[in-house]
C-alpha cells in the first residue's frame, strides 16, 4: 500500500483524490492512513471470508444517503451509502 500510494501521489494533480478499492487486506491497511471512506452498506446476509474493517476512533460517520432507511437497487437489494471521516 505505501508504494502504491507514493506512485499515485506522484501522478495526481492538485485537488485529486486517491481512491483505494479493495480487497480486504488493503482496506485494513488504509484505515490507518485514509482521510475518509465511502462505504456501500447492503442489508443482506451473505457467506464470505472477507469483510470491511471496523472504523475505530478517531473515525466517525459524517453522512448517510438516504439519511434514514434504505435505497433499493434494481435487483431489490436494500442499500445505503455512508461516508466516514477521520476526526483528528
Amino acid at each position: 500500500l505505501p508504494d502504491a500510494l507514493e506512485k499515485a501521489d506522484a501522478v495526481a494533480k492538485p485537488g485529486d483524490r486517491i481512491w483505494i478499492i479493495g480487497g480486504g487486506r488493503l482496506y485494513q491497511e488504509a484505515v490507518r492512513v485514509a482521510a475518509f471512506a465511502v462505504i456501500t452498506d447492503s442489508d443482506i446476509t451473505v457467506e464470505g471470508d472477507t469483510f470491511a474493517p471496523s472504523f475505530p476512533r478517531p473515525w466517525a460517520a459524517v453522512q448517510r444517503e438516504p439519511a434514514q432507511g434504505w435505497s433499493v437497487g434494481e435487483d431489490g437489494t436494500p442499500y445505503r451509502i455512508e461516508t466516514w471521516s477521520q476526526t483528528w
